[in-house]
């Protein structure tokens, strides 16, 4: 089950307190840009660069909006060495795709 945040960061990011901290930040700094890194803290990474995702069940998610979502991951697969999967049952942590406003 995922964890449900009340806040968002950037408008449609859900992030948990202690992401909060390592980011410098709270969800309402969303309009400033601070200097990003990639981490060599490995409990921050995805394992295997594996990614499970999900549509949120209560989003409604077109098919036509689904295969633009499935189009925005293959273009992340292609210049990442990530790698986005459907989550599996047994998967704790996953990316959910909400659909929300900004």
């Amino acid at each position: 089950m995922p964890l449900v945040f009340l806040e968002r960061f950037e408008h449609d990011i859900a992030l948990d307190e202690e992401t909060k901290k390592l980011l410098g930040r709270g969800s309402h700094d969303s309009h400033t840009r601070s200097r990003r890194a990639a981490t060599a803290d490995s409990r921050n990474l995805w394992p295997r660069g594996v990614v499970p995702y999900a549509f949120d069940s209560r989003s409604a998610y077109t098919l036509a909006q689904q295969a633009i979502i499935l189009q925005s991951i293959r273009h992340w697969e292609k210049h990442t060495c990530l790698t986005f999967l459907p989550k599996k049952d047994g998967d704790r942590n996953y990316v959910v795709f909400y659909k929300g406003s900004c």
